[in-house]
């Protein structure tokens, strides 16, 4: 499968991995369900407060539903964004969600409530949902993130901002596939695209190497990787971006295995580490509020990188 992503693998065969045969052992670095057990209380709460959002959008915000931007039933987004005239609508943020590209309870009808302080400072943002493990492959997830890039590259203008103001941010798995976005050879899916879509990536408590993911049964069953295949899709096993810069944050409370993961991609693309925002508080899930919270360090952040100050 043609993924139009840079095959750099073979230059990173050095990181080296502690391969334990405890089932328990992997289930506990890398099943956040496991390390926060009240996780459906927030899942119950992101789904209230996006419908919520949606149903009260007021006169100065709109939404567009089901937005397709691939051939299949899935591969959908809504897109919310101020009502203001075209092109004054200062960038467009697309948001990715995690569950590890498998759970069919976080889709992106848990996560409208991402948009709603973003689109409240002017900005639009596009929230989608992707197919899922075992269905269809990892490597097609990927492809399917690419195709909602040039999606919404071709459509800027339509949703009234410039094609040169296009932001991802990615939680948790969505992280994984931000970054893969960052290194995606567009002009080999259409010459017409630029060297990139993105002008910048938030990754979220990410997923960056998936090698240690061989061993997390819970997980592996859906995703079926093996060795080749996970690191294909690492973007910690990717040369880095050279045009598009990556912030990363993780929580404080998480596991070990996603802080393990945090350094790793930190390492491995320092020289494409915009910055590394603290949030010393948050577990895996916690850590998606703190970014819509308009009083963290995170949120004010990524604000000002909405507003072009890299």
């Amino acid at each position: 499968m043609k993924l139009y992503f840079d095959d750099s693998t073979k230059n990173h065969n050095n990181l080296e991995l502690t391969m334990v045969n405890a089932d328990d052992y992997w289930e506990r670095f890398y099943n956040p369900r496991i390390a926060v057990p009240d996780f459906q209380n927030y899942i119950d709460r992101w789904y209230d407060s996006s419908l919520k959002f949606k149903k009260n959008l007021g006169k100065s915000i709109e939404i567009e539903m089901d937005v397709p931007y691939g051939d299949s039933i899935v591969e959908t987004m809504d897109i919310f964004k101020p009502k203001k005239s075209v092109g004054s609508i200062k960038a467009l943020m697309l948001f990715i969600h995690g569950g590890y590209w498998r759970s069919k309870d976080l889709t992106k009808k848990e996560h409208g409530f991402v948009a709603k302080p973003f689109v409240e400072k002017g900005f639009a943002v596009a929230v989608l949902d992707y197919a899922l493990c075992p269905e269809v492959s990892l490597p097609e997830i990927c492809k399917q993130i690419v195709k909602a890039g040039e999606c919404l590259y071709r459509d800027a203008r339509e949703v009234g901002v410039s094609k040169k103001n296009l932001y991802v941010v990615g939680h948790s798995a969505g992280a994984h596939l931000a970054a893969m976005s960052l290194v995606c050879i567009w002009k080999q899916l259409n010459k017409k695209l630029p060297k990139r879509i993105f002008k910048s990536a938030l990754g979220l408590s990410g997923i960056y190497d998936l090698r240690p993911l061989i061993n997390v049964q819970s997980v592996n069953s859906d995703l079926k990787l093996d060795k080749n295949l996970a690191s294909l899709v690492s973007p910690a096993l990717i040369t880095p971006p050279k045009t598009a810069g990556l912030t990363i944050s993780v929580g404080g409370q998480e596991t070990e295995g996603f802080k393990e993961q945090h350094s790793i991609i930190a390492e491995k693309w320092q020289g494409s580490i915009l910055n590394d925002i603290p949030s010393p508080e948050d577990n895996h899930f916690s850590i998606l509020d703190s970014f819509v919270d308009p009083s963290s360090d995170l949120h004010n952040y990524w604000i000002n990188i909405l507003n072009g100050n890299h």
